[in-house]
């Protein structure tokens, strides 16, 4: 196995490979999990496609507001008191139905 200029030694084709394949699994259920969701919002909710797609986007934008501040920290502490105030949040939002 090579290694870059730092030391850090070089992933195999087959890691590569592996890590391609979670993603895409991962990618797979999170899609199945939004599809899902649209059609509640659509056909049990009743609500327009395109105000179920305006809510879709705006949980999108919590979820990121989430993951970027979380990422910013740097002790496991202070991650988990943003996890545990803000992913509440984000998970009652995406059940919402809009007025």
């Amino acid at each position: 196995m090579t290694e870059t200029a730092d030391g850090v030694p070089r992933l195999r084709s087959s890691q590569y490979l592996g890590y391609g394949a979670g993603e895409v699994a991962n990618n797979l259920t999170f899609q199945m999990v939004a599809v899902f969701l649209l059609i509640y919002y659509t056909d049990v909710a009743d609500i327009s496609a395109s105000t179920a797609g305006t809510l879709l986007l705006v949980v999108r934008i919590c979820a990121l507001r989430v993951v970027s501040s979380v990422g910013a920290l740097k002790t496991w502490p202070d991650q988990e008191k943003v996890l545990v105030v803000e992913t509440p949040f984000v998970e009652v939002v995406s059940f919402c139905e809009p007025l």
